[in-house]
C-alpha cells in the first residue's frame, strides 16, 4: 500500500471510494467489471491501485428458475492450486467518524468461460484469475483490458455444495 507490493494485509470486501462519507456504498462495490472499471466513478480512481486477492476458492450460485428462487451453490477452485489469486482493486478509505484508515477491495470480473457461464448463468461473469506468471504484471500499470477473458484460462473445478448439504 506504500509502494511495497510484497506484503499481505487484511481488507474489507467492497471497495469504498475516497469520496464516500459512509459505508453504505460498500455493498454496491463487491465486483468491478473489467470493461467499465476505468469509467465508473466508484472505481476509476482505484484502477491503478491493484491488488491480489488470495483465496482457496469462491462461491457462485446457479439459478434454476427465472427469479432465482431455486438455486444451487457451487464452490469454484483452480485445479491443483490450494491458494490462487484474483485480480482486485483497492482503496484505503478514511472513516470520517472514527478517523481510521480502512483497506477495502473489489474483485475485478470478466466474461465467463464455458464452465462459469453454465454456473453463473444470469450474468455470465467470473473473477479475473491470475496465475503466478502474470500476478506481478497485474500489479503494474498495464491496461486492465489485457487481463480480460480469455487471456489466462485456469482449469477450474466446480463442486455442487447444494447437493452435498442435502439431508436426503
Amino acid at each position: 500500500m506504500d509502494g511495497d507490493t510484497d506484503h499481505i494485509i487484511p481488507a474489507e470486501w467492497g471497495l469504498i471510494p475516497f469520496w464516500s462519507k459512509n459505508r453504505d456504498f460498500q455493498k454496491k462495490t463487491l465486483n468491478a467489471r473489467i470493461e467499465t472499471a476505468d469509467e465508473l466513478k466508484s472505481y476509476k480512481n482505484s484502477v491503478n491501485q491493484r491488488c491480489l486477492i488470495l483465496v482457496n476458492g469462491f462461491h457462485e450460485w446457479k439459478w434454476l428458475d427465472e427469479k432465482g428462487k431455486n438455486k444451487e451453490q457451487y464452490l469454484i477452485k483452480v485445479k491443483d492450486q490450494p491458494i490462487f489469486a484474483l485480480g482486485g482493486l483497492y482503496n484505503i478509505w478514511k472513516d470520517p467518524e472514527s478517523g481510521l484508515e480502512i483497506p477495502t477491495v473489489t474483485v475485478v470480473t470478466t466474461q465467463a468461460n464455458e464452465l462459469m457461464a453454465e454456473i453463473h448463468n444470469t450474468k455470465q461473469r467470473m473473477p479475473i484469475l491470475l496465475n503466478k506468471q502474470v500476478q506481478y504484471r497485474w500489479l503494474d500499470d498495464i491496461p486492465l483490458e489485457d487481463f480480460a477473458f480469455p487471456n489466462y484460462e485456469a482449469e477450474l473445478e466446480a463442486t455442487n455444495l447444494t447437493q452435498q448439504n442435502s439431508l436426503f
